[in-house]
């Protein structure tokens, strides 16, 4: 929904749906987990990374998991975070507005 609607959300808004919450490091890790098995999938699948839409609320941006997981996937190489995830997130708001 979040994509489709062509926003971003938080880490902490999307913890809960998975029961978890994000002052706690393990479910952190866990959340970070998830996300990774999300976007393998996708990726798989022929499609971008959905979690670009999710993002850290101090910052407005993606945490290095995101990044970390685009250059495991063979999506990333370069040294411009910023850059490659207004890209990805550009992809995943244009993937899901016409579903």
């Amino acid at each position: 929904q979040v994509a489709q609607c062509g926003d971003t959300i938080t880490y902490s808004a999307i913890a809960p749906i998975a029961g978890l919450d994000m002052e706690n490091p393990d479910d952190r890790n866990t959340l970070a987990t998830i996300l990774d098995e999300i976007n393998n999938d996708e990726h798989t699948n022929g499609r971008p990374m959905i979690s670009a839409v999710v993002i850290r609320a101090d910052r407005n941006i993606p945490g290095e998991g995101f990044f970390t997981c685009a250059r495991n996937l063979g999506l990333y190489s370069g040294n411009n975070d910023l850059r490659f995830w207004l890209e990805e997130l550009r992809r995943v708001h244009n993937f899901w507005a016409i579903q």
